[in-house]
């Protein structure tokens, strides 16, 4: 029980720090541990893959850093243009242009990215549509509705779907043949060649299958 409690102590800590070694052993088998390989050279750290929302978390953490990083710089410079600008005539709270930048270029990324469907994706614009609206100081509602949106798109994928099918060609009809051709009901003449073989309107050579003839 005790070497149990030991494991699963090593477990969660291992899972806790996301920190996980892979280390060659004498024997040529590979070991995992999260403590570091004894020879440098027959191993190293793992890293393991992170969710969405730890990608979310060390991005915000990321954005914070360079934040206060340029507010420093500003207050170092007092030369510099200003960072923040405040609308004339407006008791609205100054914007920060680094900040609304960066919330934008986030914004362009994530709607680039790849979703299990469209009401995943809106939900995840929308998210990152309140972060621009609250770092410039805007009011975009693109999002506001994600079921409303992720139906907007379904409608259009079935309306492009549809004018794909109708631009398909429509098979043509063999109405009638004498000894040496057939005809079909758009006017094109087809040469026979053989009982199962024919040239058809436009130079290429038709096989019949049972009743159907296919000249792709």
């Amino acid at each position: 029980m005790l070497r149990l409690l030991a494991l699963s102590l090593v477990l969660v800590g291992t899972s806790a720090t996301a920190q996980v070694y892979r280390c060659k052993l004498p024997s040529g088998q590979m070991s995992y541990s999260n403590q570091p390989c004894a020879d440098q050279n027959a191993g190293g750290l793992v890293s393991e893959r992170r969710s969405q929302e730890d990608l979310m978390q060390e991005r915000e953490r990321a954005d914070e850093a360079q934040f206060r990083k340029e507010m420093r710089r500003a207050m170092q410079e007092p030369q510099a243009a200003p960072t923040q600008q405040r609308r004339v005539g407006s008791s609205e709270p100054a914007v920060n242009q680094w900040a609304c930048r960066k919330a934008k270029d986030n914004y362009q990324t994530t709607a680039g990215g790849t979703f299990r469907n469209a009401l995943e994706k809106a939900k995840t614009l929308q998210e990152e549509e309140q972060r621009v609206n609250k770092a410039c100081g805007t009011n975009q509602n693109e999002y506001a509705n994600p079921q409303a949106v992720a139906d907007r798109d379904r409608q259009e994928k079935e309306a492009r779907r549809a004018a794909r099918e109708q631009q398909k060609p429509r098979p043509t009809i063999i109405t009638h043949c004498d000894p040496g051709f057939c005809y079909d009901d758009t006017g094109g003449v087809y040469h026979k060649s053989g009982p199962d073989l024919m040239t058809g309107p436009n130079g290429k050579t038709c096989h019949r299958t049972g009743t159907f003839w296919n000249c792709m």
